[in-house]
């Protein structure tokens, strides 16, 4: 059901170049796109929060599994058309935190899917450090920034490990 509702539609809208002009480029696309939700915050949080975040225990490694997934093919679809690159994507710039703020986020189903993600990779930590360890290094070389902010938040949430532990990890 969770996957159901962050399912995503490609949404074309016309565009205009801000300069006036084509610089030569052939190939330049014109109009602009986005990825939308087909279910709002309110809704997708509440299923989130009460029937899927209690039961942690045993579904933290597919939710964040599910949700990394979710979370890359966004930005290679957003890449594909010209609209993120790996230092800059639209969905890190308008995430002003990775940890849980409901004043400083806007509210978006995509704030429950990194919240989801971020969740999870913190159960783990507790739960299972080796595993934690290893999903922290395979979202650290992920292409997508909102990713890669993920593994730096579940690498400080390791309370486990010294300050300089966790650097030796990021390095």
């Amino acid at each position: 059901i969770f996957g159901a509702m962050v399912s995503q539609r490609l949404e074309i809208k016309e565009g205009f170049d801000w300069l006036g002009e084509d610089n030569g480029q052939v190939d330049k696309i014109t109009f602009d796109v986005d990825l939308v939700f087909s279910t709002d915050h309110w809704i997708l949080n509440e299923l989130y929060t009460k029937h899927i975040k209690p039961y942690f225990a045993e579904l933290s490694t597919s939710v964040l599994s599910f949700s990394i997934k979710k979370l890359e093919e966004r930005y290679l679809t957003m890449a594909a058309w010209g609209k993120a690159r790996r230092d800059w994507e639209r969905d890190s710039y308008g995430r002003a935190a990775i940890e849980s703020n409901e004043e400083g986020n806007r509210l978006d189903p995509l704030d429950v899917l990194i919240d989801a993600a971020r969740d999870s990779l913190v159960s783990l930590g507790d739960t299972d450090k080796h595993l934690s360890e290893a999903w922290i290094h395979i979202l650290s070389t992920s292409v997508a920034p909102i990713v890669r902010r993920l593994s730096i938040h579940g690498l400080d949430a390791r309370h486990d490990k010294s300050a300089d532990e966790k650097l030796r990890l990021f390095l």
